[in-house]
């Protein structure tokens, strides 16, 4: 038996790239990217180029795991840390909720694999936990504070704008706002030509308007004219 020969078999390029993903800093980078297009996908959907990559890498990540023989106490760790990574964009934490998401995430990442020999590196944990936190508490938050701004153009950006009157107010009359003629209304009549007025709300195509010297509350005159 000490003269059979023995071959070197190469693996294809199919198990190669199998062997490539049975890496725990590998498995960890596919399972963060995964996490975090799937969260850019329902926060903004319609493009679905995030949501079909976020797919393919979790897909691709639990592959890993399953190989790797992974810890469910890590994988559920990992999970909180990026809804506490989303409770970090959508609430004015003052990074209470980003910091809890590095920490998740990094007792996560260390306890997901059982073996001592195949761990993820310390180096790839912590610059992912801190990339994450980053991005959720800066990129994401910003997008969605950005996204929560009053609009600037259309009817619904003429609420707040300042305007003058063209034709006499008696309750109904002309304004000119943001270089163009509305018909308007206000509870605040008789109102001059010249006079200076501030848009409260647009109903239909008509403005609603008080005075800019009013001493009354826009909020209280915005509600009234809701009801």
């Amino acid at each position: 038996m000490t003269d059979v020969p023995v071959r070197e078999v190469s693996m294809t390029p199919v198990e190669q790239f199998l062997h490539l993903l049975a890496n725990p800093n590998i498995a960890l980078l596919l399972l963060s990217l995964g996490g975090t297009a799937i969260i850019i996908e329902l926060y903004s959907p319609g493009g679905y180029v995030a949501g079909i990559f976020g797919v393919i890498a979790l897909l691709l990540g639990f592959y890993a795991l399953g190989v790797l023989e992974a810890n469910y106490a890590g994988l559920g760790l990992i999970g909180l840390a990026f809804a506490l990574f989303l409770f970090e964009a959508l609430t004015p934490s003052i990074g209470v909720f980003a910091l809890g998401g590095v920490i998740a995430f990094v007792l996560g990442a260390s306890m997901l694999f059982d073996s001592s020999f195949l761990r993820a590196s310390w180096a790839v944990i912590l610059t992912v936990a801190l990339a994450l936190g980053a991005f959720f508490a800066f990129a994401i938050g910003a997008a969605i504070k950005e996204r929560r701004r009053q609009p600037l153009t259309g009817r619904e950006g003429l609420v707040g704008q300042i305007g003058e009157v063209r034709e006499r107010l008696d309750p109904e009359g002309i304004v000119l706002v943001a270089g163009e003629r509305w018909t308007a209304t206000t509870s605040c009549a008789p109102l001059e030509p010249g006079t200076r007025v501030r848009v409260l709300a647009v109903e239909q195509m008509r403005l609603v308007v008080e005075p800019v010297n009013t001493t009354a509350a826009i909020g209280e005159v915005a509600e009234e004219h809701a009801r």
